[in-house]
């Protein structure tokens, strides 16, 4: 299964509009238009070093690249 297509199916989460929108599973709300929306980021509760780095670094390159409030 392509990781593309896991979201669709329940097995994880992810934002690939692109692909969505161009084979036609998703259509724009007002085309040519972006929309801004807080993003949040979950992690199972159960811990683990690989998903504490995980978590750390999605979080500082979000910090470093995305539009601040």
């Amino acid at each position: 299964m392509r990781l593309s297509r896991q979201p669709w199916v329940g097995l994880g989460w992810a934002l690939h509009p692109q692909i969505h929108l161009d084979s036609g599973g998703m259509v724009e709300l007002v085309p040519g238009s972006p929309l801004d929306v807080p993003l949040y980021w979950q992690q199972a509760r159960i811990a683990s070093r690989v998903m504490d780095s995980l978590s750390h670094t999605v979080a500082s390159s979000a910090r470093a690249e995305l539009i601040q409030d």
